[in-house]
């Protein structure tokens, strides 16, 4: 799985260099300005610190909202997300599991336009769910908190309408549980609408 995202990765990157090549000067980034809001189809795998018994990955939806202000070619904005099931047991074992719910993330956006096309990078502040669960004892439900960085693209396709991806990689400590530390790695394709 983690070869996989490293993969998804790498296309998110060069899809991001290919979009700012198609126009090498800086344009206005007045198109990108303002309140917009969208859905997203996240991939993600989690990493247990603790025990690799309770790595998890997966796929799930999820919705974001944000506020950009503009600056000549530059973007600087703010914007959190919700996703929910984001990684489900790996299926490595029979005895341990764990899953990652209800993930918000909080975060800073600062990026460039090229032409018609936004690329960016983000840093912010996550938190969460985490359900533990095994063959020998009852299910324990933790909240995790930490931090974010991304890099990711977003291209107009029309006037008020947009397309992109990014990629995410969180790391939070749970508040009792160190099996529930660790790190999420996430590939999100996103579409929204600029209001």
């Amino acid at each position: 799985m983690t070869n996989t995202l490293i993969k998804d990765f790498v296309v998110v990157g060069g899809a991001s260099l290919v979009a700012g090549g198609m126009a090498a000067i800086p344009a206005s980034a007045q198109g990108f300005d303002g309140l917009y809001g969208g859905i997203s189809y996240n991939n993600g795998d989690f990493e247990s610190g603790d025990w690799s018994a309770y790595n998890a990955a997966g796929s799930s939806g999820g919705v974001f909202f944000g506020y950009n202000m503009s600056a000549g070619s530059w973007l600087f904005g703010a914007e959190v997300s919700f996703s929910n099931d984001v990684a489900a047991p790996n299926g490595t074992n029979d005895y341990y599991w764990m899953s990652v719910d209800q993930v918000v993330d909080l975060r800073a956006r600062v990026g460039q336009v090229f032409g018609n096309t936004l690329v960016y990078g983000s840093v912010g502040y996550v938190t969460g769910t985490s359900i533990l669960d095994s063959s020998y004892w009852s299910a324990v439900e933790e909240t995790f908190t930490g931090s974010s960085v991304g890099v990711g693209f977003e291209t107009n396709f029309s006037e008020n309408s947009f397309f992109g991806a990014e990629v995410r990689r969180s790391d939070w400590q749970g508040d009792n549980y160190s099996e529930a530390d660790g790190e999420l790695t996430s590939v999100s394709v996103r579409m929204g609408m600029r209001f």
